[in-house]
């Protein structure tokens, strides 16, 4: 019954009430009564010593398990569905299902005791507790009036259930088990039916092994030779059937033995109907059994048919047949059409993915509204105008006989035409996008949420199956190690075209309005396309969601190893030497530093790849190891034009020393104490001074010094000067 009934009808509320009061005030072991069902042969027996009173002549006791004869037709619900309704919304807890069980009568179970088995079987109030897909069987549990028990213990149970007694749980078949929510007038016609197709395939057990073991009686005609010749010649002439000639013959023999003997077989029971009354013979059907050579066709008038299927028949016209054979190929050629571009073999930034997709919808869209219905019109009204007036006039004014004429009932199948193909442009294009991204995400739908890279930044264990979709660039900055754009909106972002994509097929015109134009139409119907809430596009929409929501988790696990860079990115240099540059510290500790910094720089070019693929995504690292590669070069040459600028200072306070010496000598020249020696000595060491300074000089920045920092060394003549 419908959930939301319209006024007059009867509300689902009150209609499953008065089910329910109509099921209770059934007596089920009654109504057993009445259709002669004895619940002990529903069992299966297994004989045992004390069992002999019970075999009666000519009815032995059933062998066959009852529920291998059992018919889910006549169940109204699935397992499934039946245990949903012990679901309580609030509460987690699933509360038994009322329902009644076949069980034995005593304590004893077939579990409990295997060398006797109980024979005495009643319906028992049970509830239904699980169920086994393996083993088809439904778990139960007895239940029994105890009054000993605690209100605690009593609350927990379901309402209107007794309380649940430990250690009597079963597991039964459905055709042992009626639920208290269901028919039990429809329940004992299933019991009917799977005891009715029991006692017939005893029967018929019992038939054919009786004539199996009968013995061959002599002077019983065999098989003559000209007929088994014949048999074997035809019979391994088919195709895929090769026995051996031998075999052919044992077998054709043993058939023919069969044959004679279910003929004695069958005439001895039949006058013999009292000695072998428990024998059953199968019952012959004669619809099944042609008495001529083809089957016969009831009389009915062909011509009236004939001129009912002409009259109501569309395909009468060539001129609508090619009509017809137009819409199919524009349709079609609209259902190949796709509504995502993701065929491109170079991934893309995610503005980028986002702008050619809607360039696609627009073009799409467009498409739809102007181009593919301005075609399909032209193609009807130039095909069907040169039939007139009647039942295709394109030209007719009044609508009660537009809608009177076949025209009405084309422009029907155009519609449904054109809205299929609609739906199949949707779909297929979901469905598109859909394996594009999962299998771009195909190795990373396994990552846990504290999924941690590891030390190699530079081999992916996570590639796409296909291409990488997506284009992403590595930042560092002041915040961190992230990305250009968010992961996060990835998710946002193909949700959207999802939902975009489907938008862009709504308001397409139907063709009523072109094609009849001299007929007035108040409002501008549209065809009908795949709405955004159906289950099978939530699905596509979740799966993508889902595994983007996945592919995210490795990309900020690589983006986490980088946070140990940070430091070194977000450095100082002008501060970083001010801290670890002294005046006491020599040339050779600046060099081991040097160095230092120069190992770290082929270090990071070596560790960090330009870029790597992880999912649908192509992370590009090059402009974060360039960055880290020229601060480790930039502090190198930092310290070494520190240490220049230190011993250009130096040099500074020499030359001034030297103007000073220079004054003193020209003062003791002046008074003549040995004027041409020390001028001359004087001379040779001012000249040497100048030339150290002139070499400084030119090495006097980072951009001149050799590496090592170290400047070139002087001519050992000017050396010993």
């Amino acid at each position: 019954m419908p959930y939301q009934t319209i006024p007059g009808q009867i509300p689902r509320k009150l209609a499953i009430e008065r089910c329910r009061r109509e099921y209770l005030s059934l007596d089920f072991e009654n109504l057993l009564r009445e259709k002669g069902i004895d619940s002990n042969l529903i069992m299966q027996r297994h004989p045992s010593n004390g069992d002999e009173h019970l075999t009666t002549p000519g009815k032995p006791l059933p062998d066959l398990p009852l529920e291998i004869f059992d018919n889910d037709d006549y169940d109204c619900r699935t397992p499934d569905d039946w245990l949903t309704l012990g679901n309580d919304a609030r509460s987690t807890d699933h509360k038994p299902l009322p329902a009644r069980a076949l069980l034995p009568t005593d304590k004893k179970t077939p579990a409990e005791n295997t060398n006797t088995y109980c024979l005495d079987y009643n319906w028992h109030l049970v509830g239904v507790l699980d169920y086994s897909k393996e083993k088809c069987l439904y778990l139960v549990e007895k239940v029994h009036q105890n009054n000993t028990l605690t209100d605690d213990h009593k609350q927990s149970k379901s309402p209107g259930m007794n309380s649940c007694v430990p250690g009597t749980k079963h597991w039964v078949p459905r055709i042992r088990l009626l639920f208290l929510a269901e028919d039990p007038r429809l329940f004992i016609k299933r019991l009917q039916f799977a005891l009715c197709s029991r006692e017939k395939t005893e029967a018929l057990i019992l038939y054919h092994s009786s004539v199996e073991y009968m013995p061959t009686m002599e002077g019983m005609p065999s098989l003559d030779t000209h007929s088994l010749q014949h048999s074997t010649k035809h019979v391994p002439s088919t195709s895929g059937l090769r026995p051996k000639i031998v075999d052919l013959e044992k077998e054709l023999k043993r058939e023919h033995d069969l044959v004679m003997n279910r003929m004695i077989f069958n005439k001895v029971v039949m006058s013999q109907p009292e000695e072998f009354s428990h024998i059953t013979l199968p019952k012959k059907d004669p619809e099944h059994v042609p008495q001529k050579g083809c089957i016969s066709v009831p009389q009915f008038d062909y011509e009236s048919n004939r001129a009912a299927f002409i009259f109501h028949s569309l395909l009468m016209k060539p001129e609508v047949i090619c009509v017809l054979s137009a819409i199919w190929f524009e349709c079609n050629k609209v259902a190949k059409m796709r509504l995502f571009n993701v065929t491109s073999i170079k991934p893309l930034r995610l503005d980028d993915f986002e702008v050619l997709q809607s360039q696609m919808h627009t073009q799409i869209r467009l498409y739809l509204r102007e181009s593919w219905t301005l075609t399909l019109t032209n193609s009807i009204r130039s095909n069907l105008e040169n039939i007139g007036l009647g039942a295709y006039n394109v030209n007719e004014s009044l609508w009660q006989m537009y809608k009177l004429s076949k025209l009405y009932r084309l422009m029907e199948v155009v519609r449904f035409n054109m809205q299929d193909s609609l739906r199949y442009l949707v779909l297929d294009s979901l469905l598109g996008l859909n394996h594009s991204i999962l299998d771009a995400c195909q190795s990373v739908l396994t990552c846990p949420q504290d999924m941690v890279w590891g030390s190699d930044l530079i081999t992916s264990p996570y590639k796409p199956k296909k291409n990488p979709l997506f284009l992403l660039d590595l930042v560092l900055d002041q915040t961190g190690a992230h990305y250009c754009i968010e992961p996060e909106k990835f998710e946002t972002t193909l949700v959207n075209l999802f939902d975009k994509g489907i938008l862009a097929t709504y308001n397409v015109p139907q063709l009523d309005k072109f094609v009849m134009q001299k007929l007035y139409i108040g409002d501008d119907p549209m065809l009908i396309s795949v709405k955004l809430w159906e289950p099978q596009v939530a699905d596509l929409r979740e799966q993508v969601r889902k595994a983007l929501i996945q592919a995210a988790i490795p990309l900020r696990a690589y983006a986490a190893e980088y946070e140990q860079h940070l430091e070194l990115h977000s450095l100082d240099i002008e501060t970083f030497l001010d801290c670890q540059m002294n005046e006491e510290q020599t040339s050779q500790e600046v060099k081991k530093e040097v160095e230092q910094h120069l190992r770290e720089k082929e270090r990071i070019e070596q560790s960090l790849p330009s870029s790597i693929m992880i999912g649908p995504f192509v992370v590009r690292v090059e402009a974060v190891r360039q960055a880290l590669s020229n601060k480790r070069k930039a502090l190198a040459n930092a310290m070494l034009q520190r240490l220049a600028l230190k011993l250009r200072k130096r040099i500074n306070d020499t030359k001034e020393l030297t103007k000073q010496v220079r004054d003193k000598v020209v003062e003791k020249c002046e008074a003549g104490l040995g004027y041409k020696k020390i001028s001359r000595a004087l001379n040779i060491f001012l000249s040497t001074i100048k030339s150290i300074i002139r070499k400084w000089k030119e090495y006097g920045t980072t951009a001149n010094l050799p590496r090592g920092g170290r400047p070139p060394k002087l001519k050992s003549r000017t050396r010993r000067k």
